[in-house]
């Protein structure tokens, strides 16, 4: 275990060697290796069916090295680039997306309302002006089921929950943030078009109680992106968004989607 000074002629000398290792200290760059995925393990890709997993890409630019976080379509990984036209998507463009429509829409009481008055008239309707009415480029909420069984989601239940929901988000943060995702959302699925979002809803409030309802933005610890690049070759933001609901599910849940 002992260490004995070497008897050969060393090829540099001793006080070069330790400018080499303080020289290649400085430029050793420690990055966290882990992020905190708020979608990780829910996003799905839209054209192959696969899940789109969490990973990251190291670029240099201007002689720095910088990490970029994406969720990516587990088909590219397994079958080539070329595999899926999907590809990836930016996991900070597509977290924000999400939280400020849902934020928009927990907002804008008038607009819920106007979507549940639609319903009431256009459910059984076959005109085609009338389902396609929303805005393609907004995103917004349309309430697929009859009136009487939506009795028990008013319009101040969704937006109230919306708003709980988010509040919560904004005030967790690492894994109890992502369990409260999880709590929340049930899938994501992903295209260049659109993106669908399945959401949670109790039948019984109770069991359904993030936080007390605030008027507090979620994105504050988030952060907010712009998102100035719709008519951009890039593949975000989608062309189209849209929430739509549901109660085909169990019981004791309904199912809310955001396509």
């Amino acid at each position: 275990g002992q260490i004995y000074q070497g008897i050969h002629q060393p090829i540099i000398s001793e006080e070069l060697f330790e400018l080499a290792q303080k020289t290649h200290k400085k430029r050793i760059r420690k990055f966290r290796v882990y992020r905190d995925f708020l979608f990780g393990g829910l996003v799905n890709c839209k054209e192959c069916g696969y899940k789109m997993s969490a990973c990251f890409t190291n670029k240099h630019s201007e002689g720095k090295l910088k990490r970029y976080y994406y969720y990516r379509c587990t088909c590219v990984n397994k079958k080539g680039w070329q595999a899926c036209s999907t590809k990836e998507v930016s996991a900070e463009r597509i977290e924000n997306y999400i939280l400020e429509n849902l934020e928009r829409i927990s907002l804008d009481k008038n607009y819920v309302e106007n979507l549940v008055f639609k319903l009431n008239h256009s459910l059984n309707s076959s005109s085609p002006e009338i389902k396609n009415s929303a805005s393609p480029h907004r995103a917004g909420l349309e309430l697929s089921q009859v009136c009487s069984k939506f009795s028990k989601f008013s319009v101040e239940t969704i937006v109230s929950t919306l708003k709980s929901f988010l509040f919560a988000l904004a005030s967790k943060k690492g894994i109890e943030r992502n369990l409260l995702i999880r709590r929340g959302v049930k899938e994501i699925i992903y295209s260049k078009e659109n993106i669908k979002i399945t959401l949670f809803y109790s039948e019984n409030l109770k069991d359904f109680q993030f936080s007390e309802t605030k008027e507090s933005p979620a994105l504050l610890s988030q952060g907010r992106v712009n998102f100035s690049g719709r008519n951009e070759a890039s593949s975000f933001p989608p062309q189209q968004s849209e929430f739509v609901s549901d109660t085909t599910s169990a019981p004791d849940r309904n199912r809310t989607y955001i396509t």
